[in-house]
């Protein structure tokens, strides 16, 4: 119950140091008394009757301070305290004594002054009702008076002292009333709510408890509102009710498809609702039985050094030059990277061991025309690229780059140039192993696992069973992120989880970021330079109408994007960046905060959207120069040559 010590505490500070400077004044003035009379027993029993009263007092605030009271017990202390308090300074008036004592009548009684000092005091701890202080009040009042008329002659003078007095009452109540809100609000604050709530078990637990206890705050607090602010309080209500279904929904990261699509076209939505927000419907397709052969290598990695030093550094890197040169590039940026960190050395695996590895992920790869070998080692290039011009970098540990190199080079191997809804409209082996749930990613997930089954393949046979599940865990969360059905998901999650005090240290955030390194990765080509943009373009969309026309042929609904002979192709790339891969690496460098993103990520990509939002966008490719705007344009074309 600390919310009982923090609301006593804010209330009740002043309260104290008023009330025990009251207790003092009380004190020094029987001392005086004494000093001016001699009599011992006077003074004696004033300050039993004070030092009683400073006990009982601090007996009180002591447990409310420790919350041993529940609300309704501090409440009743504190006016028990009041009309106690009052009494006291009653009977501890030294002129009354006298006259107790010895029946020896006075003109005037200094507690009519310690007694409107009290009541200014004691509206302070009636925050609750202005009842009680009414009567309490009156019950002190009308007492001293009715003492004060038998021990006095000057009756008129202590009629109209005592008038004053309730004039007095009268004032303060009002005062009580213009607190009552903020005294309310935070005297609430110290009822114990544990029932009817069932204990929270998760954060996600605690905020609904929590937000059911504001709102019981605001009914608690409501009753005294003016009919504006009683309206205005519906509305907040209305409010807190509405975040509470959210809050209780099965997935609060989940984007509504709705609100994702609302300002879209029609093309557009169909496009996102079939590729982006996982489907319910089941379907069959064997994978081709043509796998591309054991790679030549043309130019080894020696031969090709000068070509890898700028993966890391350069955005735009060309990972088409590098399949054409080595037609194997898994294999050769695979093992640049991996000895470029030295983590052959860290995990004590051979070059014979890697090279198998690398090999046997390379020949899993078909011969797609987008989802091939060099898309996965393009998704390792962009990924490094991120990961360098990131603060994340300086925290990773070895595990972690071993890790994501094999996600990102294993995260497409043996797909079928097929996405998930055709695999489940044909009710394909794939989507019935994996309950048309992720199929693509998790059988990505699986196969490379295979691999590393294989005692000349297995990267991973020295690490000992704790970081073996670290890794596996790493790999698998960061291949199953690139499920495009997840996309929203993921965005939404990231957005609302890191947009303030990121902390870098910890393992957990860092998984997080991986896995949005890879997602962001794996669309990258849109960030690309033009030249390189158009060329993935090309080959995406190669594969979306062989996709298409396979659906005409089987007689099941054309995929949007899919049909060569209705696509806008102008309109879907603009509508894939504005839609899905714009927010996306906002909400990444939101998160990482790099200059270098941003120029080089963010900027090409809102140049690419400008682009395909031109109409009649020729498909050329050529090298690169930048116009007025700095909007990348083709100009002449060149081929590659080795240096």
């Amino acid at each position: 119950m600390n919310s009982n010590k923090d609301a006593y505490l804010k209330v009740n500070n002043r309260y104290y140091i008023m009330y025990y400077s009251l207790l003092l004044y009380l004190l020094g003035h029987s001392l005086a008394f004494y000093n001016n009379n001699g009599q011992s027993k006077i003074l004696i029993v004033g300050m039993v009757l004070e030092f009683t009263l400073l006990v009982l007092s601090l007996l009180i605030f002591l447990v409310s301070f420790h919350c041993i009271l529940s609300n309704s017990g501090l409440r009743i202390s504190f006016i028990l305290l009041y009309l106690i308090t009052g009494l006291f300074i009653i009977f501890s008036e030294p002129e009354i004594l006298v006259f107790i004592d010895s029946s020896v009548k006075n003109p005037f009684f200094h507690s009519f002054f310690t007694l409107s000092m009290y009541i200014n005091l004691g509206s302070r701890v009636f925050f609750a009702k202005r009842f009680w202080f009414y009567v309490c009040s009156y019950i002190i009042i009308a007492l001293h008076t009715a003492i004060c008329f038998v021990a006095s002659d000057d009756k008129p003078e202590i009629a109209i002292s005592s008038v004053l007095l309730c004039v007095q009452v009268h004032f303060k109540a009002g005062d009580i009333k213009k607190l009552s809100k903020n005294y309310k609000i935070i005297l609430t604050e110290t009822e114990q709510l544990v029932s009817p709530y069932e204990e929270a078990k998760t954060p996600l637990d605690e905020i609904i408890i929590e937000i059911k206890q504001i709102m019981e705050k605001f009914n608690a607090v409501s009753k005294e509102f003016s009919p504006y602010v009683k309206t205005t309080y519906k509305e907040i209500k209305n409010i807190f009710e509405d975040i509470l279904k959210k809050l209780q929904s099965n997935n609060i990261y989940s984007p509504r498809l709705d609100l994702v699509t609302k300002n879209m076209d029609l093309e557009n939505k169909i496009f996102i609702e079939q590729e982006f927000f996982e489907s319910k419907a089941s379907s069959l397709l064997s994978p081709p039985d043509h796998i591309h052969p054991k790679s030549v290598i043309e130019y080894s990695i020696s031969e090709l050094l000068g070509i890898l030093k700028p993966i890391g550094n350069e955005w735009n890197y060309n990972t088409f030059f590098i399949g054409e040169c080595s037609r194997a590039p898994i294999k050769v940026i695979g093992e640049y990277i991996i000895k470029l960190y030295r983590l052959e050395e860290t995990f004590k695996f051979s070059d014979d061991k890697m090279m198998n590895f690398l090999s046997k992920l390379e020949d899993s790869y078909y011969n797609n025309p987008y989802h091939n070998s060099c898309h996965a080692a393009d998704v390792l290039c962009s990924f490094i690229y991120l990961l360098s011009n990131s603060i994340v970098k300086k925290y990773m540990n070895s595990l972690e780059w071993l890790g994501s190199i094999i996600a990102c080079l294993a995260h497409d191997v043996r797909h079928p140039a097929k996405n998930n809804r055709y695999l489940i409209m044909t009710q394909n082996e794939y989507a019935i192993t994996y309950n048309d749930i992720s199929v693509l990613e998790n059988m990505h997930s699986a196969t490379v696992f295979g691999f590393l089954q294989i005692s000349n393949c297995n990267l991973l046979s020295e690490m000992g069973s704790e970081k073996y599940q670290q890794i596996r865990k790493l790999i698998i969360d960061m291949i199953l992120a690139t499920d495009m059905g997840k996309h929203f998901d993921l965005v939404s999650y990231m957005k609302n989880k890191y947009s303030e005090n990121v902390d870098f240290n910890n393992w957990d955030t860092r998984q997080d970021l991986f896995r949005f390194f890879i997602k962001a990765s794996d669309v990258g080509h849109a960030a690309k330079s033009l030249e390189l943009h158009q060329k993935w373009c090309s080959l995406v969309i190669e594969e979306f109408f062989a996709q298409g026309d396979l659906e005409k042929s089987k007689g099941i609904p054309v995929s949007m994007f899919c049909d060569r002979e209705n696509t806008n192709i102008n309109k879907s790339q603009a509508g894939f960046i504005k839609n899905i891969v714009l927010s996306l690496y906002e909400t990444l460098n939101l998160i990482v905060n790099s200059e270098e993103i941003d120029n080089n990520c963010v900027k090409q990509l809102k140049n690419n959207l400008k682009y395909w939002e031109t109409a009649n966008c020729p498909w050329v490719h050529g090298s690169t120069e930048r116009n007025e705007d700095g909007l990348i344009y083709l100009k002449s074309s060149r081929k590659g040559s080795l240096p």
